[in-house]
């Protein structure tokens, strides 16, 4: 979690996840279109520090930015799109019959304006989730009996000072 403070842009696995997340909430989104009532949510959890939070969630927004101005029509193709055909290939190792790409970056096209970022920390625990794509992020409350509806995917890179078993497990919880 140290690590987060002096990047300035998403750290590659953060941005995979993402745009793993775009690919496949439209897919989901395809599949069974009553989701689109309750959000489809992305969890982000790295650190018990709100600082890190705040700043993580800076770095989902501008990475999120830059796939928008990608995804416009006239727009040349760049890092992002390049996040999200790796997104697309995972998927299709898991999904048979997956819609084809274009049809997908469609969907991800129209939804991605109206996506939320939201923090969801002790000094911003009652938070209330959008009815299209949420990307949370937040710390230890994330952890502890807090229930997410259509979590599709998680980024969690926490690491114990002192690695004990009860330590791990407390974490694993959340899976």
């Amino acid at each position: 979690a140290e690590i987060l403070a002096p990047a300035t842009e998403a750290p590659l696995g953060l941005q995979q996840a993402v745009a793993f997340f775009l690919v496949s909430s439209a897919a989901h989104l395809l599949k069974d279109p009553d989701t689109a009532r309750g959000g489809q949510n992305f969890l982000c959890h790295t650190s018990h520090r709100q600082l890190d939070h705040d700043h993580l969630a800076g770095l989902i927004r501008d990475f999120l930015s830059r796939v928008g101005d990608e995804l416009a029509p006239s727009a040349i193709t760049g890092e992002g799109m390049v996040r999200l055909h790796w997104a697309y290939d995972e998927l299709k190792k898991t999904i048979d019959g997956l819609p084809e790409f274009a049809v997908l970056i469609d969907s991800v096209r129209r939804r991605l304006p109206r996506r939320d970022v939201l923090i969801i920390n002790s000094a911003a625990s009652n938070v209330q989730f959008g009815r299209e794509m949420n990307f949370l992020v937040g710390g230890n409350i994330l952890g502890r009996g807090l229930t997410i509806e259509n979590l599709l995917v998680t980024y969690y890179l926490r690491k114990a000072k002192i690695g004990q078993m009860d330590t791990v497990l407390q974490h694993a919880r959340m899976y």
